[in-house]
């Protein structure tokens, strides 16, 4: 497998997982578990994974507040595209192994431009510039 296979592979896993991860709020008021108060706003703290509700200040973290009160929100298109550009990058292998380099210089620059929109990557090399 090349470098810009193993690359493609690893960018294209990451952009799946993050597509994944996305949520979108469930409709309805959210109201604090502690006390039951209906919270006007809640602050999302990343680095110390809480969220903390206002007015009340009752804490919980942040994926037992995703998990009450969203929803996985995964875009479809998002994921069938990243689903076609893995299937390019696995048919160049498959050409690779069946014909040799003959049909897969053509193929490689098809990688090379899927690859393309990663260029500010640091894992992404000038060589695999199109």
């Amino acid at each position: 497998m090349s470098d810009l296979v193993k690359f493609l592979h690893a960018r294209l896993n990451e952009s799946e997982r993050v597509e994944r991860g996305k949520f979108k709020f469930k409709p309805f008021q959210v109201i604090c578990p502690t006390c039951g108060e209906r919270v006007e706003s809640f602050g999302m703290q990343s680095g110390d994974n809480r969220t903390e509700f206002q007015p009340c200040g009752h804490i919980m973290s942040n994926a037992e507040f995703s998990e009450r009160f969203c929803d996985p929100a995964p875009d479809s298109f998002t994921l069938a595209d990243i689903e076609s550009k893995r299937r390019i990058v696995d048919e160049y292998e498959a050409s690779v192994r069946a014909v040799g380099e003959g049909l897969s210089k053509t193929l490689e620059r098809i990688l090379r431009l899927l690859a393309q929109p990663y260029a500010n990557d640091p894992d992404y090399l000038e060589e695999w510039r199109p």
